[in-house]
């Protein structure tokens, strides 16, 4: 009786273990490239960056992931549309200072989406180095 008593100890000693890293360690993808995140809206999981890029290495990283970037198409804005937010990426930054190309291009710039307010913005130049990407 004391050694089942020992043993059921030392298998909830173990399982609380594996339960803890699993709260504190972030989810990765694209081989520890990549953080995993949950859209607010939809439940679905998305991949992001842990580097920042331009627009085309976005839409490569992406690819080469067997994804596509996200686009404002993505947002989940419903019939009432977006009204300058995104409500899809909101609040998933944990408030850094984050922005995200999106596939969405405008004349020679794309949108971009600002992770911490999700606030969309029309986003400079595809060629700006200071966006990360998020893959779907």
């Amino acid at each position: 009786m004391r050694k089942i008593l020992i043993l059921i100890c030392g298998v909830v000693m173990m399982s609380s273990a594996v339960f803890a890293d699993d709260t504190t360690t972030p989810e990765t993808c694209a081989d520890g490239a990549g953080t995993v995140f949950i859209g607010s809206v939809s439940g679905r999981k998305y991949c992001m960056s842990n580097n920042d890029m331009n627009w085309w290495n976005a839409i490569s990283w992406c690819d080469a992931l067997k994804k596509h970037l996200f686009s404002m198409d993505d947002c989940e804005c419903g019939n009432t549309g977006c009204k300058d937010i995104c409500p899809e990426l909101k609040n998933i930054s944990d408030n850094v200072f984050h922005w995200t190309w999106t596939s969405t291009p405008i004349n020679t710039t794309a949108y971009g989406v600002n992770l911490v307010h999700a606030g969309l913005h029309v986003s400079d130049p595809r060629n700006k180095e200071h966006r990360r990407a998020i893959c779907k």
